[in-house]
């Protein structure tokens, strides 16, 4: 008896944590992160241009960043999330989710 109660436990444990990751992607698209790293900033404008490739310009002037260095950190962290297979480069200058 108690072993069944366990097992549906964790079973409900599992449901849970599906049903709460599926509401976050569901409503990551419309909701800005109000701070935090550029990076997180970055992966929300992509999420909202879900469908076609994204330019760092692109990125930057959704993101109101238009002095050339932000441009340049802009570039430098598509590279490194291009490496950790966080996103797809699609054509020069491109990208897009993986």
């Amino acid at each position: 008896m108690k072993q069944s109660v366990e097992n549906e436990r964790t079973a409900l444990k599992n449901e849970i944590a599906v049903v709460v990751s599926q509401l976050g992607e569901l409503t990551a698209i419309h909701i800005r992160p109000k701070s935090g790293a550029l990076r997180d900033h970055m992966i929300w404008v992509l999420r909202n241009h879900t469908g076609h490739d994204v330019s760092p310009g692109d990125i930057a002037r959704d993101l109101n960043m238009y002095r050339d260095a932000d441009r340049a950190n802009i570039r430098g962290i598509l590279g490194r999330l291009l490496r950790e297979g966080r996103i797809a480069k699609r054509a020069h200058g491109r990208y897009r989710l993986a």
